[in-house]
């Protein structure tokens, strides 16, 4: 049978602790027992597999789909050797490779205006089929901020850090709906967006200080939550699956676990980045107005955060030394 290994070691298991009744029944009386025990216990396991193995509704995709001119975008890059080198190119040389790429970066601004989500296809080919444009996600990302890079060249920083904002809000869109090895790209391409964006702190009057803070506190408010993430890689799993590696994933628990709790981790450290981003520009905001530093996060709520950002790790707020 194709399951006897799976299925001879839960009786294995099972005959370990079932032994030491040996000595205490009559042998035929132990049998009976013994092979209900096994019955039962390789039943429990195929229920589990099959319960498992229920996908739930797919979710509508939007209409039209920004996702889907990311992926066009994508596939119309040129020199993208260059793009990932664009803070060692000259002035001209960077304005050149972001005109090349005029057209990819208009259909990410198209992208950034609708609604987005991964397609959830749910096939066993998904990966094979969509790394490459998941891939291409962070070339987007960057060639973004090379455009960005270009602005702050020719001395234009606000637009600089508009551009760095859209990157951010990329970052979200192009992986919002998908499996944990697209959202692991996503925070890769937010934080490349956030770290250009936080060289510009010191840099940004106290207007436009105040105008980073809002718009990385609604992106902040529409993340999507690691469990919905997951959710996705439990239902591609369960679809993709079969019952030999179902059972297989149940012996794997734990390490499937601590893979979970690592996406956990760098989701909340994520959020971290993105929140402290958005105190040292509210800091930032209050010493340009006020003439000095603020004393405590409290002095920045509500004039310049709506409320204090919490760290995803604790639940508690942040701490603020001046």
């Amino acid at each position: 049978m194709r399951y006897s290994i799976e299925l001879l070691c839960t009786t294995v298991l099972t005959a370990t602790v079932a032994l030491p009744l040996c000595c205490e029944m009559k042998a035929h009386k132990f049998l009976k027992y013994f092979i209900l025990v096994v019955v039962a216990g390789n039943l429990a396991i195929v229920a589990m597999v099959l319960i498992s193995g229920l996908s739930p509704k797919a979710v509508p995709l939007p209409n039209p789909n920004g996702y889907d001119n990311f992926v066009k975008a994508g596939r119309m890059l040129v020199e993208t050797t260059k793009v990932y080198n664009y803070e060692s190119l000259g002035k001209e040389e960077l304005a050149a490779l972001v005109a090349k790429n005029e057209a990819a970066l208009e259909l990410v601004r198209t992208g950034l205006n609708q609604q987005c989500r991964v397609p959830d296809d749910y096939s066993p080919a998904y990966l094979s089929r969509r790394m490459p444009d998941i891939l291409s996600m962070k070339q987007l990302v960057v060639i973004l901020c090379a455009q960005g890079r270009l602005a702050e060249l020719e001395s234009h920083t606000n637009e600089a850090a508009k551009l760095y904002l859209s990157g951010i809000h990329f970052g979200q869109e192009s992986s919002r709906g998908g499996v944990i090895v697209s959202r692991l790209v996503g925070i890769a391409c937010e934080r490349i967006a956030l770290s250009r964006l936080e060289s510009l702190t010191n840099r940004l009057g106290e207007p436009e200080c105040r105008e980073v803070i809002q718009a990385v506190e609604i992106l902040d408010a529409k993340a999507e939550p690691a469990q919905e993430t997951m959710q996705q890689e439990h239902a591609w799993s369960r679809k993709t699956t079969d019952l030999r590696g179902k059972i297989y994933a149940l012996w794997q628990r734990k390490t499937l676990q601590k893979q979970e709790s690592d996406f956990i981790k760098k989701q909340q450290g994520n959020a971290l980045h993105r929140r402290q981003a958005m105190v040292a520009f509210a800091v930032r905001a209050y010493a340009l107005e006020k003439g000095q530093p603020p004393q405590t996060l409290a002095d920045l709520v509500p004039a310049y955060l709506k409320a204090i950002p919490q760290d995803p790790f604790t639940g508690t707020n942040l701490v603020y030394q001046p």
